[in-house]
């Protein structure tokens, strides 16, 4: 529970703002769960289409176990999607940490310190905010210009281990490799396999990373073991590689549809040296000087060394190919190997120290240590508890109004808000297709939102006004010129109106 608090604190804030909270931290967040709805909406309950393409058309084709299950939680079990999604979060960090704890125990047989350790994995970091102060010192600049210079997206893109628990979607993903990476330290090859075989179902770029990299370490152990059985491991992965590269970039990408997503979706994220070397340079430090020598590697620094190298490839192939996102790669994946191999040394360094000047003295310098591991963490809690509130997506009472009414009322059809945000959430909370939803995700999301824009400023009007089956108008602020004849209100209350095209009134639930 430790490992995992601080990373949920957020949350806490979230939630305490009251009845406006969603679950919902960040942008992407409620993404997931629309997706999910559509398995049982739109889909075939397997697979879903984009829940962003409002046309009826739109093809049936992705599938994700972690987001059926949360379309399941919602549309079968009638879950609020941010309260299921905020509990998926907490109950995957807590899981996750629980099975660090026992990576941990697996590298570190020797008990003392071990717990210590183990909650800096949780919690440590690298020299991010502090190559940040050196560099505005050496430019002049205030020593507090901007701390998160080197932190891609103000640290959203999760650096080290524990702060990829603030989001519930990574808390999962995070678990799945804990659990991938002691089943590999325990030669438990079902384990590990089955762990990576069900990331990969649920998320390509995290799925394709560790299936490369439990690829490479298998090759490695079948050509130094050379028996059948590893072999055949080596096999079954490599053949859940194909049907992944056949499923994401074959299948999916025989329809026009997905084509146009991923041109969207490949981006220049790329990852910088100086923001990759700080990330991990203190715990690299430490590791290079305890594998100087040959004899000091084991089976499992081996590993951990495969792991890294395939990370850092992925992380930097804009090297050799176009980016896709190279970012992604990260997650704190190119930090925890490194880290790990370190753990031996600090370990040992602590019990010479307690054993040459005392107790005291290992407290004092262990509390030194862990201030400078952990800065990078606080320094982003600190800055999301000050500035992050306007990030989180909240629900006022007569948004949560329209869109209570809307579920009840099994709504279907295509949506029209001027508020993009509320608009891209109506697809989490109802049963709706909004014109205008997820920024990376909606068909030529400019074009829409400027025939939508000039709806509402000038009256603009033409053919694709005729696809809506309803229209949310703020009484606050109503479009220049709304036509109402083919229209019928359904529903008022003091912030909000919904009108529908309808021959009659649907009973209001």
């Amino acid at each position: 529970m430790l490992g995992a608090l601080p990373f949920q604190l957020l949350l806490l804030q979230h939630l305490g703002s009251g009845e406006l909270a969603t679950g919902f931290l960040q942008y992407d967040s409620a993404y997931y769960v629309a997706n999910g709805r559509e398995v049982f909406e739109r889909g075939n309950g397997f697979a879903h289409p984009n829940p962003y393409d409002p046309s009826p058309n739109a093809p049936v084709i992705y599938f994700h176990w972690l987001t059926w299950l949360l379309g399941f939680g919602v549309k079968v079990l009638g879950a609020d999607p941010g309260a299921l999604f905020a509990a998926m979060g907490v109950g995957a960090s807590l899981l996750c940490s629980a099975l660090m704890l026992r990576l941990v125990e697996a590298v570190l047989p020797e008990a003392r310190g071990r717990l210590a350790l183990f909650l800096l994995t949780m919690w440590g970091g690298g020299a991010l905010c502090l190559g940040a102060l050196v560099a505005n010192l050496a430019a002049g600049r205030p020593f507090a210009a901007d701390w998160f210079a080197f932190d891609l997206e103000n640290g959203w893109w999760f650096p080290n281990w524990g702060r990829n628990l603030v989001l519930p979607t990574e808390a999962v993903y995070h678990s799945l490799v804990a659990a991938a990476w002691w089943a590999v330290f325990k030669r438990r090859w079902g384990l590990a396999i089955g762990a990576v075989g069900a990331l990969a179902a649920t998320h390509p770029f995290s799925g394709s990373q560790h299936l490369l990299i439990l690829c490479t370490w298998l090759g490695v152990v079948a050509a130094r073991e050379r028996t059948r059985a590893a072999v055949v491991r080596l096999t079954v992965v490599a053949a859940i590689l194909g049907a992944f590269a056949a499923y994401n970039f074959g299948f999916l990408n025989s329809f026009p549809e997905h084509r146009a997503l991923t041109a969207k979706w490949s981006l220049g994220w790329t990852m910088p040296m100086a923001t990759l070397v700080l990330a991990v340079a203190p715990p690299a430090a430490v590791a290079l000087w305890r594998l100087r020598r040959r004899e000091s590697w084991t089976e499992a620094d081996k590993f951990f060394a495969v792991a890294w190298a395939v990370t850092f490839l992925l992380m930097k192939h804009d090297w050799f190919v176009a980016a896709r996102q190279p970012a992604h790669f990260s997650r704190g994946y190119h930090w925890l190997p490194v880290w790990l191999m370190a753990l031996p040394q600090l370990q040992a360094w602590g019990l010479t120290l307690a054993a040459r000047a005392g107790r005291r003295a290992l407290i004092v310098a262990g509390g030194a240590a862990a201030m400078f591991l952990v800065s990078d963490n606080a320094a982003f809690l600190l800055r999301e508890f000050r500035d992050g509130q306007p990030e989180r997506l909240y629900l006022t009472p007569a948004q949560r109004d329209v869109f209570r009414w809307m579920e009840q009322g099994g709504l279907r059809g295509v949506f029209l808000c001027v508020d993009t945000r509320l608009s891209y959430l109506a697809a989490t909370f109802t049963s709706v297709r909004p014109y205008l939803g997820h920024i990376n995700n909606t068909p030529d999301v400019h074009g829409r939102w400027r025939q939508v824009a000039a709806w509402h400023r000038n009256g603009g009007r033409g053919p694709w006004l005729e696809h809506f089956d309803y229209v949310l108008v703020e009484r606050a602020n109503p479009p220049a010129a709304f036509d109402g004849e083919n229209w019928r209100e359904i529903h008022r209350n003091q912030d909000y109106v919904l009108f529908g095209r309808f021959k009659e009134t649907p009973a209001k639930p």
